[in-house]
């Protein structure tokens, strides 16, 4: 009698059985492990009953993750040398391979806002969801669903009363939220642009919600009616970034093409060209203006943030200083509450904190764990530092004289 091989499905599901009664103690694995574990147990407890042959693959995978990232170093949850450690795990290589971290733990967070008296944090999120957390507490407050699916783009008014939404199908949502912490109210819809919604800026005043698209055009909304005051184009391809100054009297961008772009505002919200800054080669996929008013910070693909004073800066014959070395693509600029510090990510999933004050100003790195960061941004008192990478939320505590340190760590797994 010939023995009948094990099908694939069942062949996975017998490994992962062994891989899982093979895990090592939870106080010995990092945080993104134990999340690995957590899903293969999770996916094999779905799959397993059914003979779901793809989902007992996909729990496999998860299996070999939790089983091959070894326990956190000082530098986070990834290895110092990520590319020794996968040479030394090929097993490990082999998961990595066929999915992200982002996509295992349940999507990446592309853009975060901060309520301005810091009571909550919101993350948008590649799965179709908005995500209100308790920063002191890392809870989930609420969960609200983006009609037009994945959203790349978020924003909150001054008052923190109003959230809205960018989606991929061109789409802007707006919620309103009750002051005492109620459930937000049903948001407000409209079509913004042709493509997806790559980023949001209400005016100081919450008068005008400006969205920069995929199509390349910026729009400026009343977000009490939903009508498009005016419309502006700063050149071809991507519009990735916007920003208004704390008096609102200029609005910002960073487009794909490169660039800064800059207009002014008069009383009524209309705009009128100002300058066009040169950042060098390549997008400009982040800008912002200090709180105070003072600089204009853009980062740009070549690795270095470009720093205009404001508003000599605009005159179209002053250079832009330049904080660090040409490196990996920076995606994320933030400024804390007095304008002193300047938070930066880059493509690489390094977190750098400037110290604008300093004569030669030198980072201080807080997280190098691969990936990439994706959003920065301080609370209302420059005390807490979050930031979204394609392991999840991060959170660290500024406010201690010596120096920065992580918090929350649950939240590292938070995108799910």
């Amino acid at each position: 009698m010939t023995m009948q091989r094990p099908s694939p499905s069942l062949a996975a599901f017998l490994a992962l059985v062994l891989l899982c009664a093979a895990l090592p103690a939870t106080a010995q694995v990092s945080p993104l492990a134990l999340a690995h574990q957590e899903k293969a147990l999770a996916l094999l407890g779905q799959a397993g009953p059914s003979g779901d042959g793809r989902g007992i693959q996909h729990a496999l995978l998860h299996g070999l993750a939790a089983e091959t990232l070894p326990p956190p170093d000082g530098a986070g949850l990834a290895p110092a040398d990520l590319g020794a450690f996968l040479a030394e795990a090929p097993t490990a290589a082999f998961a990595l391979r066929w999915r992200s971290p982002s996509a295992w733990l349940g999507g990446s967070m592309p853009d975060l806002a901060w309520s301005p008296d810091g009571a909550w944090l919101a993350t948008a999120g590649s799965d179709g969801r908005v995500r209100l957390w308790d920063p002191a507490t890392g809870a989930l407050r609420a969960a609200l669903k983006v009609n037009g699916g994945a959203t790349d783009a978020l924003a909150v008014d001054s008052t923190g009363t109003r959230l809205a939404a960018g989606s991929v199908d061109g789409a802007i949502q707006l919620w309103a939220l009750p002051a005492d912490g109620g459930t937000p109210q049903p948001p407000g819809q409209w079509t913004a642009h042709t493509g997806m919604v790559r980023t949001l800026a209400f005016s100081p005043d919450g008068g005008l919600l400006a969205s920069g698209g995929q199509d390349g055009l910026i729009r400026l909304w009343d977000p009490a009616r939903g009508t498009e005051p005016a419309a502006l184009e700063p050149g071809r391809g991507w519009v990735e970034s916007l920003a208004f100054s704390p008096d609102g009297r200029l609005l910002v961008a960073g487009a794909i093409q490169g660039g800064v772009h800059v207009w002014t505002l008069d009383e009524d919200g209309a705009p009128a060209p100002r300058a066009v800054l040169d950042s060098g080669r390549g997008a400009v996929r982040a800008v912002t203006v200090s709180p105070d008013g003072r600089w204009l910070a853009a980062g740009a693909d070549d690795g270095r943030v470009h720093l205009w004073a404001l508003p000599e800066g605009l005159d179209g014959t002053t250079a832009s200083a330049l904080l660090g070395a040409i490196g990996p693509k920076l995606l994320a600029l933030a400024f804390d509450a007095t304008g002193e510090r300047l938070a930066t990510g880059d493509m690489d999933g390094r977190l750098q904190l400037w110290d604008l004050g300093a004569e030669l100003p030198e980072p201080v790195t807080l997280e190098q764990s691969g990936g990439r960061v994706l959003d920065v941004g301080f609370d209302a008192r420059g005390e807490r530092l979050a930031a979204t990478t394609l392991h999840g939320l991060r959170l660290w505590d500024l406010s201690a004289a010596d120096a920065p340190s992580p918090c929350c760590p649950a939240w590292a797994t938070a995108s799910g």
